[in-house]
């Protein structure tokens, strides 16, 4: 197995493909390579090199489009578990559906049909940041699989074999905080990963100017997944920044960055409390 798993999740990587069943759920945190082990999965139950996945009539990949998997999406799903598969293999069809959790309530129970009773030869695999997301009628039909990270020693290991040096792996690993998937797509300049492109631009909002953050304000507060995703980048940022003050004894930096995780803290709860989002987005930009 040539992943990176903590050996809890590696265990029941192996118990899956050893008696898989046709539903199964990956959780984990955004960045933990939810989507890399997805793929290995479906490579694995389909008996093809994952090269050929994309070009492979039976997989499909369904990611969400601005934050959002509808109704209609899970309809192009519904027609591709109609076509007939060709093959001698017992698995010939997988779907994944990445990011579930955008998955709209109706969207959710369309799919629920789906999900129940999935044609013998196909294995659906839904991945999810918290399966408390999902509907509990979703929840209970699926095996799951938990994304844990890795430790930080296999973690060295396990990037070192690939030539990254010690440097390298310790300000990736400070700013993932230990992430896989991102820090795969840090080492790969890998411009498409949704979320390493939200570290990119955290980074540059705690670099703006007063005005240049009040730029943001709009396009920001405009979605509330966006905002979510948003803390969460910050978050990793700013404990990054936090990790590189202390160990230089910078106690005006020390300072700054436990400022802006407490910001960060308080607006991530704040949200739960339906708040208007341009004053809070606001409050969160000049504070950071």
């Amino acid at each position: 197995m040539d992943l990176l798993l903590h050996p809890i999740t590696k265990k029941q990587v192996e118990d899956f493909l050893t008696t898989y069943t046709q539903s199964i759920i990956i959780e984990g945190s955004e960045g933990a390579g939810k989507p890399t082990l997805a793929n290995y999965l479906s490579a694995e139950l389909l008996g093809i090199k994952q090269n050929k996945l994309k070009t492979y009539p039976y997989y499909l990949f369904l990611r969400p489009t601005d934050n959002t998997i509808s109704i209609d999406n899970v309809r192009s799903c519904t027609q591709f578990m109609r076509l007939k598969t060709l093959g001698k293999n017992k698995i010939r069809r997988v779907l994944i559906l990445e990011n579930s959790q955008f998955m709209t309530i109706e969207a959710q129970n369309a799919f629920l049909k789906l999900f129940e009773e999935p044609p013998l030869d196909t294995v659906i695999i839904l991945t999810v940041t918290n399966t408390q997301k999902l509907l509990p009628t979703i929840q209970s039909r699926a095996q799951v699989i938990t994304i844990r990270t890795p430790s930080y020693a296999n973690t060295v290991k396990y990037f070192t074999k690939q030539k990254y040096n010690n440097t390298q792996i310790q300000k990736a690993y400070s700013i993932t905080n230990g992430r896989i998937g991102l820090m795969s797509a840090i080492f790969s300049n890998n411009n498409d990963h949704p979320f390493l492109n939200k570290i990119n631009e955290a980074k540059a909002i705690l670099q703006d100017h007063r005005i240049d953050k009040l730029m943001r304000v709009n396009e920001l507060s405009k979605n509330k997944d966006d905002i979510q995703l948003m803390l969460m980048a910050l978050t990793l940022v700013c404990r990054a920044g936090l990790l590189n003050a202390s160990s230089k004894n910078s106690f005006i930096d020390i300072k700054r960055w436990l400022y802006s995780l407490k910001t960060i803290t308080k607006t991530d709860s704040a949200l739960t409390h339906n708040p208007n989002m341009k004053l809070l987005v606001t409050n969160l930009l000049l504070n950071v």
